[in-house]
């Protein structure tokens, strides 16, 4: 019931509405094309030389703006209003700006309304307003917002006749620190969504006119409902409200007409090249073109690589139930798929399986040259100048030519590169390069390292050279594509969400907004012209890119998940996780669809390089003592000598060993790699590491077998005997002689530790009795068996378990045999309903006696 102070309240309201909309000289006429200030109800202009004490004169309109604090702007143009929150406690307070105290519905429009602003968020929080008249609650939805909800842009209207708030959001994504024209509609039908000019969004859900809030306040610069208040924190500087709907080509012309005030907010004009040098074309990553490609595509060829993508990392658990979430996603995904780049008819990636770098022929799919690595390529190349520029998990950037695949510089990261430790499940440097290089100019900009503690650097280096101008460390983990934002470059930092900045660079301009991500294409999207195209499980699409809805322009079918999408001269790359690369192009006039081209297919048994009869049966029987000799048939083995090739090849096909083959010989190494790579052993079996038999940089005690292969088969030992003890497993086999003399088994030393029971041992001492945990620690190895089949860690269950080199991991059902020394998995087993939660308040499920 509306008491007669409120009533009384409603009628001056009435009044003040009235004098608004005649001092704006729109009671009766209808809006003109040509005159977008027609039905322009109010605009504030947060600027100092509108401000009086407090509040700022409005340029339309009778009402003042009032902030609840004392005002500040910013130094750098268009010095506008400058809001921050600050954080007392576990509250936080901040500074808005306050139109009406009493009954909003008197004042506003009703029946159609655009709201403008020229905002710069610092901050994007879950929930933000620019302008908002709102009262939301279980009872009642009434009012309007127009804000973001996180890192998008959004318009909220609600109706009387629908009773709730709809929510429209920008399928733009808002980049932090960058000045936005936004401007959010609403017709009595339709709900729309402007971003710098662009249609950006649309929904049909409400109908009628606005439920405008009967008591809630007009707010600018926050999210204000009754006692809820979410502060913005960053710029504010003009809002404007309309009693009409704006058009398209008044939203355009508003932004148009002002945006030469407001830095860096017009987008950088895309470059017009017809190429994609490096991931998502550019420095920002913005995925977009502006080659327009003709539909429909037809499929030129398809590429399949012997063997398919090795993530870094294994995939999340299927759960958080500490915390009640369902369904995770992957967070570090940027080398689920081999990612393309293309510069003319070059087409390259890196393989995470294989170990090298591909160049294929863009007009026919065949295979250009091969560059091979010693270890995984996990992201995609970067070209300029007819330079390509590529980091290895090796732990060292390499520099090709385009045209011929040839080396021309390679830089090692600082320090701890040297060491090498198993990373899930293969061989790498205790610093790889886990971040995709940015070419700015003349100058390389990286990072190397993984883990803070064992060394993490960003470096500047020469691009013709190679040579390091700039590096020094930091304290992120930097995995992924790198980006240039406010002329910074920011790079994802491993499993955060959020990125780091690291360096500052050259600043071109607002980063031109990445292409919209719908459900049925969600792991990639990119736009060429006027047309996007999106990765979906088994499918990729074309949309028109200014279409509210979603439904496909052109689709094609395609094996595995598209997680990369490229696009140039003519043509569509596509990069599953299956291990496919295909290349769409437009149809040339006139012709048909185009038989499906063959794809290239792995080979399907292993064939032993070629030798004479007396050397291949002496090896055949080396690698049949050494499997006898060794403990199981998991594990890592490191074979010493020019001749270990043959070798590796026959324990590949009797174990499932991870093989490194030690040659010292350049030339011997090389014919190595292109031996192994013909066979199909190369990256997942067998990699080949270049250098000293005598002098490694392997961690101590990591091999299950250590091998000198001349010493093997009866000639002289190629590598010195205590530099394959050091390497060698404590309790584990080196072979360093052709016979059992020759078979020495390394001592477990004294001292060492165990944990037989959840609390170390049967009188739950909690202590395991290790003499040599002293001092600086270094990685040793990290891996699996990964949170996929782990219970969550927070609800407490048992340990794992350590006795005699072993690690014995609990997970959901299941149990893990772990070698303590390597991390390599040695047995999976089954144990259905074997589960033990807060083992604080109970006790563990598992122990490990002298008979396991």
């Amino acid at each position: 019931m509306m008491t007669k102070r409120n009533a009384s309240a409603a009628s001056r309201g009435a009044v003040l509405l009235a004098a608004l909309l005649i001092a704006a000289g729109v009671t009766g006429v209808a809006a003109g094309a040509d005159n977008v200030d027609v039905g322009l109800v109010a605009r504030w202009q947060l600027t100092a030389d509108k401000l009086s004490g407090q509040s700022f004169s409005p340029l339309a309109g009778k009402l003042p703006a009032v902030a609840n604090q004392p005002v500040k702007f910013a130094a750098d143009s268009p010095r506008a209003l400058r809001l921050a929150v600050v954080t007392k406690g576990k509250v936080k307070a901040g500074q808005f700006l306050t139109v009406t105290d009493g009954p909003a519905a008197a004042r506003l429009p009703t029946r159609a309304i655009t709201v403008e602003a020229w905002v710069q968020v610092g901050k994007p929080e879950r929930l933000g307003g620019f302008a908002c008249a709102v009262q939301e609650g279980k009872s009642a939805n009434r009012g309007w917002v127009l804000g973001n909800c996180g890192n998008q842009f959004s318009f909220a209207v609600a109706t009387a006749k629908a009773g709730k708030l709809t929510y429209l959001k920008a399928r733009d994504t808002m980049r932090p620190g960058y000045w936005y024209h936004v401007v959010g509609t609403y017709d009595g039908k339709t709900q729309k969504l402007y971003v710098d000019g662009r249609h950006s969004a649309t929904a049909t859900e409400q109908r009628g006119p606005i439920a405008q809030p009967a008591t809630a306040a007009l707010t600018l610069g926050a999210y204000r409902n009754g006692s809820q208040c979410y502060p913005l924190t960053g710029q504010l500087e003009r809002v404007s409200i309309w009693s009409r709907a704006l058009s398209a080509t008044e939203a355009k012309g508003l932004f148009d007409a002002r945006k030469k005030a407001f830095p860096y907010a017009q987008p950088e004009p895309l470059e017009a090249v017809t190429d994609w040098p490096t991931y998502r074309r550019d420095n920002r990553r913005s995925g977009t073109t502006p080659e327009m490609l003709r539909l429909p595509l037809r499929l030129l060829w398809t590429h399949k690589a012997r063997y398919a993508p090795a993530p870094a990392w294994p995939p999340p658990a299927t759960a958080d139930y500490w915390h009640r979430i369902a369904k995770l996603e992957p967070r570090v995904i940027y080398d689920r798929a081999f990612h393309t780049v293309t510069v003319g008819d070059r087409v390259l990636f890196g393989s995470s399986a294989e170990d090298k770098v591909v160049c294929l022929d863009a007009r026919t799919g065949r295979t250009v040259w091969q560059f091979f690595t010693e270890g995984p390529v996990r992201l995609a190349p970067a070209i300029a100048d007819g330079r390509a520029v590529v980091g290895c998990d090796d732990g060292r950037l390499y520099c090709l030519s385009l045209d011929e695949g040839k080396l021309l510089w390679s830089h090692r990261a600082p320090a701890a590169a040297e060491r090498l430790i198993p990373g899930n499940e293969r061989i790498i440097s205790v610093v790889p390069f886990r971040t995709g290089p940015i070419i700015d100019g003349k100058t390389i900009h990286v990072c190397a390292g993984l883990f803070p503690l064992q060394g993490v650097f960003q470096e500047k280096l020469d691009l013709a050279t190679g040579k390091s101008v700039g590096s020094g460390p930091i304290s992120v983990s930097p995995q992924g594509y790198p980006s240039l934002v406010l002329g910074q470059l920011a790079t994802p930092t491993g499993w955060s969400r959020k990125g780091a900045v690291l360096a500052k660079a050259s600043r071109r301009g607002k980063i031109v907004d990445a292409p919209r991500v719908s459900p049925d294409t969600p792991y990639a999207r990119i736009a060429a012209g006027g047309i996007e195209f999106g990765g979906g499980d088994g499918a990729v699409a074309a949309f028109d890119a200014n279409a509210p809805d979603s439904r496909p322009l052109w689709s094609a079918r395609v094996e595995g998940r598209a997680y990369g999408l490229a696009a140039a001269r003519g043509r569509l790359l596509v990069s599953t996780d299956a291990g496919y690369i295909y290349c769409f192009a437009e149809t040339p006039a006139g012709g048909g669809a185009a038989k499906r081209p063959a794809a290239v297919e792995a080979p399907r048994r292993v064939d032993v390089p070629r030798a004479d009869a007396d050397l291949r049966k002496r090896i055949a029987a080396a690698a049949e003592r050494i499997v006898g000799l060794a403990e199981g048939p998991r594990g890592y083995c490191l074979l010493l000598g020019d001749d270990s090739l043959i070798l590796a090849a026959e324990l590949a096909k009797r174990t499932e060993w991870q093989i490194i083959c030690r040659i010292a010989d350049g030339a011997r190494a090389a014919d190595a790699h292109r031996a192994l790579d013909a066979a199909g052993l190369r990256g997942v079996r067998v990699a080949v590491h270049e250098g000293p038999l005598d002098r490694t940089a392997y961690t101590a005690g990591l091999f299950n077998v250590v091998v000198d292969v001349a010493a093997a088969i009866g000639g002289k030992p190629a590598a010195g005997r205590a530099a394959a003890l050091r390497v060698t497993r404590p309790g584990s086999l080196a072979v360093l002689g052709p016979d059992a003399a020759g078979a020495v088994r390394t001592p477990r030393p004294g001292g060492t530790g165990e944990w037989t029971h959840t609390y170390a041992d049967v009188g739950n001492t909690a202590s395991t009795g290790e003499t040599h945990v002293a001092g600086k620690l270094a990685l040793q190895w990290f891996g699996l068996p990964g949170p996929k089949e782990i219970l969550d860690r927070h609800h407490r269950n048992t340990p794992p378990l350590a006795k005699d080199g072993r690690l014995f991991v609990p997970g959901d059902g299941v149990v893990f045999g772990v070698d303590a020394h390597n991390g390599a998995i040695l047995w999976r087993s089954k144990a259905a309903g074997a589960r033990r939660l807060g083992v604080f308040l109970d006790c563990g499920a598992m122990c490990v006696d002298d008979k396991y």
